[in-house]
């Protein structure tokens, strides 16, 4: 990383740290030059939502919000993933796909967070899930995206996972926007 770049987890929301070159149908994320690991919401060639197949088209058939601060609760939709933003002052929104291999291993991660950190809400919510305009109203192109919100206002987003140490950097962006 040059001297003058922002770190991957400051990238800006338009912005994709995903490579591009991969194939569309690949499934396993790809990794950016800044080691940063995520899944394109979208076709590369067509620009079509990806959809689960196979195995994976009933997986996000999760239970609605409801966990308490030690497990991260799963909305289902965009009006769940709404009433959650507005009963917490202090949320951590892991945007998912149970197609994306990096956001399903870092699943118990984004458990162990919730439990480290008990005065902010932690979401998980499938983006398949979503219908078209609540993933554009977010603005996600690459699942896992992570939004920390304040009071109902973005504060900042993480987009991807390290490979190394994937928490640290989330960590970071709580301790300093919502603590």
């Amino acid at each position: 990383m040059d001297a003058g770049a922002a770190p991957w987890w400051a990238a800006p929301a338009t912005s994709s740290i995903v490579a591009t070159s991969r194939r569309a149908d690949d499934d396993a994320g790809a990794a950016s030059s800044s080691g940063a690991f995520g899944c394109d919401v979208r076709d590369a060639r067509t620009g079509a939502r990806r959809r689960p197949r196979g195995r994976d088209a009933g997986a996000s058939s999760r239970p609605a919000i409801g966990a308490t601060s030690s497990a991260p609760a799963s909305a289902m939709d965009g009006p769940t993933l709404r009433a959650a933003l507005a009963a917490s002052p202090r949320i951590v929104v892991n945007v998912t796909a149970s197609w994306c291999a990096p956001c399903e291993r870092f699943k118990p991660k984004f458990a162990d967070l919730s439990g480290a950190f008990p005065d902010v809400a932690f979401v998980s919510v499938d983006v398949d899930a979503l219908d078209d305009d609540a993933v554009d109203a977010l603005g996600v192109e690459t699942v896992p995206t992570f939004l920390l919100m304040r009071d109902g206002e973005e504060k900042t987003r993480i987009v991807g996972i390290a490979h190394k140490r994937p928490a640290k950097p989330i960590a970071a962006a709580i301790r300093a926007h919502l603590l």
